[in-house]
């Protein structure tokens, strides 16, 4: 757990370590998860390092949730005046996750398909 606590917490720094040398208007913990994601996919021998204990992290994740609860609700009399801006840019948000999310899904069954039609170039891919 503390090894994957310590992989967590490098790529954070290392994400907003970039974001304010940079410049780039992308916050620092979306930058570390690009980071540790390459990381990952170079190097697949830390993924069986740190898959046990992110799960127990992924388990508690709700945990997470409850300081930004509080945040909302202190900052209710700024926020009671943007309730139409709010909701519609949730509502926004959630349909166009939910679009991308669908057609991404399409796609990759439709190549998953084309490769069990096709064992021969789907072993050819992989070469």
């Amino acid at each position: 757990m503390l090894l994957t606590l310590a992989v967590l917490c490098f790529f954070q720094a290392l994400g907003e370590w970039t974001s304010v040398l940079s410049g780039l208007p992308i916050p620092g913990p979306v930058l570390g998860m690009v980071f540790l994601f390459i990381t990952l996919l170079l190097e697949p021998r830390l993924n069986h390092h740190i898959a046990a204990s992110s799960e127990q992290l992924l388990k508690s994740m709700m945990v997470m949730f409850i300081p930004v609860c509080v945040g909302i609700m202190t900052s209710y009399t700024l926020l009671k005046g943007q309730w139409l801006a709010l909701v519609a840019a949730i509502v926004i948000s959630t349909v166009l996750a939910m679009a991308v999310g669908a057609l991404v899904m399409q796609k990759v069954m439709k190549r998953l398909e084309k490769q069990a039609h096709n064992p021969k170039k789907a072993a050819s891919d992989v070469e």
